[in-house]
């Protein structure tokens, strides 16, 4: 396909080594946008934080604690708090799809870019 590419902008006037250049960016752009795309994926749910009470993972914290970290009630709090945050978004479908738009517009973003790299690469002098 590359081949196939620089032909045709060789035949659109551009020098081999513009050429080159020109599809070399098309292809770099293609390839980030792609890996993007694949990059986002949903939790498998055997990833996916129990949605447990506030209650009941400040408990769940407290109870497994090892006595060596010596946690203070207030780190214990803190993480408990994390967990319960963490299980109410990963059961949430609104959370997730919030989740979701902001990886489009992160996605929309590399795409911007890429499409101005190849802008760039295309305004080489023929």
């Amino acid at each position: 396909e590359f081949s196939l590419l620089v032909a045709d902008a060789i035949r659109r006037d551009y020098s081999k080594q513009d050429a080159y250049v020109l599809v070399s960016a098309l292809q770099l752009g293609r390839a980030v946008i792609d890996a993007k795309h694949r990059a986002y994926r949903d939790k498998p749910e055997s990833e996916k934080v129990e949605a447990l009470t506030r209650h009941e993972w400040i408990r769940n914290v407290r109870d497994t604690q090892i006595p060596e970290s010596q946690m203070e009630e207030v780190d214990i709090r803190e993480v408990g708090n994390l967990m319960f945050r963490q299980g109410q978004q990963d059961h949430d479908p609104v959370s997730r799809l919030g989740v979701k738009i902001e990886e489009h517009r992160k996605l929309m973003r590399y795409e911007q870019r890429a499409v101005n790299q190849i802008r760039k690469a295309a305004r080489i002098q023929k």
